[in-house]
Order: C-alpha cells, then structure tokens, then sequence
C-alpha cells in the first residue's frame, strides 16, 4: 500500500491519467488485432502513433474525471461499466 501513496505523490493526476489512456489504448489495439487474427509479436506495422495520441486525446477527460472520482471514493464503475462499452 505504501508504494501507491508514492506514486499519488510523485506523478499528477494528469500524467498518471494520460498514462492510463495510453496504456488502454494499446491494449484495446492488441486485442482488436487478435481478434481479425493478426499476429501483433511478429510485426510492429500496426502501431500507429497518431492513432495512440488521438485516442489519448479523446478518452484523457473521461480518465481524468475516473481517477479523480475514485480519489474521492467514488466508484463511477459500477455507474459506467467501461468494459462493457468497448467490446
């Protein structure tokens, strides 16, 4: 528990929510590329900078009001199921 008081810390809320975005950005990407069977450990031709910076750009307010939410002890997830959107 310690380390996560640390990390609250050390980075703001907005790098730690741009970080988030880029981070499910990535992951969505793999999972979508797994899925129409494209092999993403043998070639990194499907990453797309701007795609991951247009992502970030549009979901970092939605991100930032989450961990700001949940700071506060708010659990908006049950309110908004977001993996339930993406799918």
């Amino acid at each position: 528990m310690k380390e996560k008081n640390e990390n609250k810390e050390e980075y703001s809320i907005d790098f730690l929510a741009r970080f988030a975005c880029l981070y499910e950005g990535v992951n969505l990407a793999c999972q979508r590329a797994e899925r129409i069977g494209y092999d993403s450990e043998k070639s990194n031709a499907w990453i797309k900078p701007g795609a991951f910076q247009k992502y970030v750009a549009e979901r970092y307010g939605d991100m930032k009001y989450s961990m700001e939410q949940e700071q506060r002890g708010v659990q908006i997830d049950e309110i908004y199921p977001w993996d339930q959107v993406y799918k």
